[in-house]
């Protein structure tokens, strides 16, 4: 399980169920999978979080709000949180936002004939996808993570690639078109608001001054990772640098 992760109750398994089953009913129609629209995980969330549409897509200003309900906002980002950049400053003066983030933890890949629409291949994924990976978003936002109206909501997936076979080299998998991500089961949820949710990221067993590679050793973060994790740990006034070791800085917990 992942850090943090607490399990859905069985209410939140039937919505999410009902959701997900609406969704596909909508996008399917009678043409089978290959016809699968490219944001099915953004529609699930979207209608998991508040099932009448009424409160989809609500114009705020120059901006639209994934969900607006009268009282929060929610903003479902797959990727790319820095084009939230421009909408946070306005979202969060008019409500609570909250941005509902997916990490599919498990993952099956489905092959499909571009032609036919014909199904070649299913197997299981050997890429896993963690928490920490939210990082590596955080750092666009890091001037807001301390904002009281900001929280994040991470929600685990097992779930389901749709790629076509339409890349390079002998079997067309190389730079292959994603046709589509469909969560499949939902696993269980976290949610961060302000720095006290964080500090579980900080180690126990970090040294009094650490490196950002003596982090990574403690942590168990991918070393891609680490540097982003740090930046954000550091914008959350967790941790604050304190000095050099030679090329590499140091930091401590503040």
């Amino acid at each position: 399980m992942e850090k943090g992760m607490k399990s859905v109750s069985p209410t939140d398994v039937i919505r999410f169920n009902n959701a997900k089953k609406l969704v596909l009913e909508e996008g399917r129609g009678d043409s089978g999978i290959g016809t699968l629209s490219e944001k099915t995980t953004h529609r699930i969330i979207k209608r998991y979080l508040e099932s009448n549409t009424r409160f989809h897509e609500v114009r705020l200003g120059d901006y639209i709000a994934d969900v607006y309900n009268g009282s929060n906002i929610y903003e479902i980002q797959t990727r790319n949180f820095g084009n939230l950049k421009s909408k946070l400053p306005i979202f969060l003066e008019i409500a609570p936002v909250t941005v509902v983030y997916p990490v599919s933890v498990n993952r099956s890949l489905v092959w499909i004939e571009p032609e036919s629409g014909e199904i070649k291949e299913t197997r299981r994924s050997g890429k896993h996808g963690r928490i920490t990976d939210i990082f590596k978003e955080l750092v666009f936002i890091k001037d807001y993570l301390e904002n009281d109206n900001l929280s994040f909501r991470v929600l685990f997936f097992e779930s389901t690639d749709y790629r076509l076979l339409n890349g390079y080299g002998k079997d067309k998998k190389k730079h292959a078109t994603k046709l589509d991500n469909v969560p499949e089961v939902l696993l269980g949820e976290l949610e961060l608001k302000g720095p006290s949710d964080f500090i579980s990221f900080l180690p126990e067993n970090l040294p009094e001054e650490f490196s950002t590679e003596e982090f990574r050793a403690c942590s168990g973060t991918d070393k891609k990772m680490v540097g982003k994790e740090v930046t954000v740990l550091r914008s959350l006034g967790l941790i604050e640098k304190c000095g050099n070791r030679g090329r590499a800085y140091l930091y401590r917990r503040a």
